[in-house]
């Protein structure tokens, strides 16, 4: 009975707490990454660009049919290459401010950016 209690091996309690530190460690770090990772502003709303006219998407539709629009085309490069209306014009969101005289100033415009 003897030989059996010399060859039993204590439980490793620090080994198991080791692991326990090390996960709520990584588990902190990932709740704190998520927290702090930069959002995208807001959507503007109705409510914030009052002066903005919201449209239909049949009434886009048709204008765009009737040639009477351009499409400006805001989102960052990758998107606009993964996707976008054929002969939309493309300004990404931080440079519409320098390059408006790329547009012509009687046109109708519709922007978009999803």
């Amino acid at each position: 009975m003897e030989d059996k209690q010399a060859n039993k091996r204590p439980f490793p309690f620090h080994f198991v707490l080791m692991g326990i530190g090390g996960l709520l460690i990584i588990a902190m770090l990932a709740v704190g990454a998520v927290v702090n990772s930069p959002r995208p502003p807001p959507t503007p709303t109705s409510k914030v660009l009052p002066l903005v006219e919201r449209i239909s998407v049949e009434k886009a539709y048709q204008a765009f049919q009737n040639q009477q629009v351009v499409f400006l085309d805001v989102r960052d490069l990758l998107s606009y290459e993964a996707s976008h209306i054929e002969g939309a014009v493309h300004i990404p969101l931080n440079q519409v401010a320098e390059r408006l005289t790329e547009l012509h100033p009687g046109s109708w415009i519709i922007t978009y950016c999803t």
